[in-house]
């Protein structure tokens, strides 16, 4: 596992957004690096809880140099358990939201 990285940016189409695609790509980052870091525009509250819930926390805020747009630096510690952990949440989120949706069906009368 490499000490540190840095993300310059992880970029998805509108069209292909909330399908599990960067954060797939982040937890296939979070296994090589022990620490990682980024920089996302305050304003992009989208970004800013979509980084928060991939257990990245905001170290400082800042200008950013070129557009004097106020930014994060935010930062992400690898431990493997709290990968494990993380994983074993929202698998039990999938299921719990599985198990409500066939149940809700079946109170309704949709399935028999």
């Amino acid at each position: 596992m490499n000490p540190c990285g840095y993300i310059a940016g992880i970029f998805v189409s509108n069209e292909a957004q909330s399908k599990g695609i960067g954060t797939k790509l982040l937890e296939t980052i979070k296994e090589r690096y022990s620490e990682l870091s980024l920089t996302v525009y305050k304003k992009n509250m989208k970004a800013v809880n979509f980084y928060q819930r991939e257990l990245f926390v905001i170290k400082q805020e800042q200008i950013d140099k070129n557009t004097e747009e106020a930014e994060y630096l935010m930062v992400f510690i690898n431990t493997g358990r709290l990968i494990f952990v993380q994983n074993l949440i929202k698998r039990l989120v999938v299921l719990f939201l599985l198990y409500y949706a066939y149940h809700s069906k079946k109170v309704n009368g949709i399935m028999n």
